[in-house]
């Protein structure tokens, strides 16, 4: 077991924070059996806006961080780069 999480603690370190965060929330979507279009749909969002906001394609939003920590019941906060922190004033 220390093995596979070892093994893991490696990958999610080489890994830019938008993607470790693309990681943590499509691992949560799996898990939970929910989709990019239920979350948008719940959220009144564009299901290519959410993705992309997680990707690091377009800004992060305070809609999308919203919707996400209330779907899943986490924090982001981690999982920001620091302009993104600023930007949602949780610097």
């Amino acid at each position: 077991m220390n093995t596979d999480m070892d093994i893991l603690n490696d990958i999610l370190r080489g890994m830019a924070i938008p993607q470790r965060r693309e990681w943590l929330v499509k691992m949560l979507m799996a898990k939970h059996g929910i989709t990019f279009e239920a979350i948008a749909k719940r959220h009144r969002l564009n299901k290519w806006y959410i993705n992309g906001s997680l990707i690091g394609k377009f800004p992060m939003g305070s809609r999308v961080v919203k919707a996400i920590e209330s779907q899943f019941g986490i924090d982001l906060g981690p999982f920001m780069t620091k302009e993104e922190k600023k930007r949602m004033g949780r610097i």
